[in-house]
């Protein structure tokens, strides 16, 4: 049972992902203390998989790059960041890595997820924050803003399906809810 404070509800976790998803966005979400999540998200048709590609604490942003390049993180697609970290991008644009500031928007950003069909690779980090993002609560009235917890993945993966979502789906189909 998931509850009503609990701000996804529909996701489908996979052991692999289905062949259909070939193109994709990153979203990075910049911690410290907290993690840096680096996630990405594919789209076909009206659903997205994500993939988590970084989440780790104390990560420095050389620490940060050098992982990118071990990693083999595409340097030609595009990542959605935070941008309240501008040293972080330019560093990382410096690297030859195409990081643009993410559309930081909390509410719609959380509707735009909620227009696809969230297919998600199983693992830990991603699934507890899955678990554990929920809306505040004011005595028994739920807000529509988001507990700052359990919040690094679902940030950067907002980052990545607000882009895809103003890039790649321009018909405003989706805004009837």
């Amino acid at each position: 049972a998931i509850s009503k404070s609990n701000i996804y509800s529909n996701w489908t976790f996979l052991n692999h992902r289905p062949s259909k998803f070939v193109n994709f966005v990153y979203g990075c979400d910049f911690g410290y203390n907290h993690p840096t999540a680096l996630v990405r998200v594919y789209w076909c048709d009206n659903d997205i998989f994500i993939e988590k590609v970084i989440y780790e604490s104390y990560l420095t942003t050389t620490n940060l790059i050098d992982k990118m390049l071990s990693l083999n993180i595409e340097k030609h697609v595009t990542i959605l960041a935070d941008y309240s970290r501008p040293e972080i991008i330019a560093e990382m644009n410096n690297a030859g890595f195409d990081v643009q500031n993410a559309n930081k928007v909390v509410k719609k950003g959380i509707d735009n997820i909620k227009t696809f069909g969230v297919f998600c690779e199983d693992n830990k980090e991603i699934k507890k924050e899955y678990d554990n993002y929920k809306w505040k609560k004011v005595g028994d009235i739920i807000t529509d803003e988001p507990v700052k917890l359990f919040d690094d993945a679902m940030d950067a993966i907002r980052y990545a399906v607000t882009n895809i979502r103003q890039e790649y789906y321009t018909d405003d189909s989706y805004f009837s809810f």
